[in-house]
């Protein structure tokens, strides 16, 4: 309290006085105070004040404050933030989202006294936390052209893959992507599909000149068409290399003395009078 005209009055908050004082002083920055108050105290490591505080402010994610009676809040590192307000150390400064800790400096030599600094995560690469950990490499068939990201989204299905069942798989028999994206794959034209294992994994293709005419099919007039008697069209489903443009869905004439019904998919001769059993018997070619 301290001493008025005839009778002491209280100190308001944010201010103080010592016994038999005339007046109330006002707290300095980094302490408080509450009404009718003989002291001021100290703020507590990971906050701060202003003078004449009532109450301690907690410092902001992306700063700290290690030391009781703090001014002002000290910022983290580039690219660093905390996890939380009133952090009380460096040590609780972290890499922000998009970023990864690395020990390397700028100049590509290495930081003195194990010092680390935080930097983009690259190109095909993600990290969503505030953390020290790696930045996480994008799902397999897939990948991004930017630096710096935080979320897996950012990660797109390369071309010949598309988003399903929470992973990038590949489109199914029939159907292409050329472009990166987890878009859906598109149909082929009508009577055309693709490779079964097109880049030896799985069904799909990349390329919409992989779309060909189907088996027993043939490019008539631009358009696919069934082959005409007495020829074929042939393809091996499990191997891409069995493909070639220079004979891409031209139907092949029947070896001398033999023919085919229209539609026909192959030339396999009957082994021992029994026909192909993958193969329906009208449309085993040349026989």
């Amino acid at each position: 309290a301290a001493i008025g005209a005839s009778v002491c009055t209280d100190c308001g908050a944010g201010a103080y006085s010592e016994a038999g004082a005339a007046i109330c002083s006002i707290c300095d920055a980094g302490k408080y105070s509450q009404a009718a108050a003989s002291v001021c105290i100290d703020c507590p490591a990971g906050t701060y004040s202003a003078a004449a505080a009532v109450t301690c402010i907690s410092c902001p994610k992306g700063t700290y404050a290690n030391e009781v009676g703090s001014v002002e809040c000290v910022n983290c590192s580039a690219h660093e933030t905390t996890v939380a307000d009133a952090s009380t150390s460096e040590s609780l400064c972290v890499c922000k989202m998009g970023f990864q800790v690395t020990r390397f400096g700028a100049d590509g030599n290495w930081l003195p006294n194990g010092a680390t600094r935080c930097v983009q995560c690259g190109t095909s690469m993600y990290k969503h936390t505030e953390s020290d950990s790696a930045c996480t490499y994008c799902p397999d068939w897939s990948r991004s052209d930017i630096t710096g990201s935080t979320s897996v989204d950012a990660c797109k299905c390369d071309p010949g893959y598309t988003w399903a069942d929470n992973k990038c798989t590949l489109c199914s028999k029939g159907k292409y992507k050329t472009f990166l994206g987890n878009d859906a794959c598109t149909d082929c034209p009508e009577n055309m599909t693709t490779f079964a294992n097109y880049n030896d994994a799985g069904t799909g293709t990349k390329r919409d000149d992989k779309c060909f005419c189907m088996e027993g099919w043939g490019l008539l007039n631009g358009t696919c068409a069934k082959c005409p008697a007495n020829t074929y069209w042939w393809y091996d489903a499990t191997d891409p290399h069995s493909y070639t443009p220079e004979a891409a869905d031209v139907c092949t004439s029947c070896p001398a003395y033999s023919t085919s019904v229209e539609g026909s998919m192959a030339y396999v001769p009957y082994v021992n009078g029994i026909s192909p059993a993958d193969s329906p018997e009208d449309q085993v070619a040349c026989r």
